[in-house]
């Protein structure tokens, strides 16, 4: 069952190997920080929770665009595993 709520950037790991693009894109991460900051809404990111941490999976550029706008949490789409 997945499940969609906000979470803290902070409880996300982001360093497990499940990067699939080979780097992030400054440029990319600011356009979605300036829309962002301009209230556009985002897609949520994925990731998936095995009871004690959260790994993302899908969506690094909205995460790395969240932390470059200072906005400390993001909505996500949560899989158990």
């Amino acid at each position: 069952m997945i499940k969609t709520k906000t979470i803290k950037l902070s409880d996300i790991v982001i360093d497990a190997g499940t990067q699939q693009r080979e780097k992030i894109s400054d440029e990319i991460v600011a356009e979605y920080a300036e829309a962002m900051r301009c209230g556009t809404k985002f897609p949520a990111i994925t990731v998936f929770y095995n009871s004690v941490e959260y790994y993302l999976a899908d969506g690094f550029h909205r995460y790395f665009a969240h932390k470059h706008a200072d906005i400390e949490s993001i909505e996500a789409d949560i899989h158990e595993g």
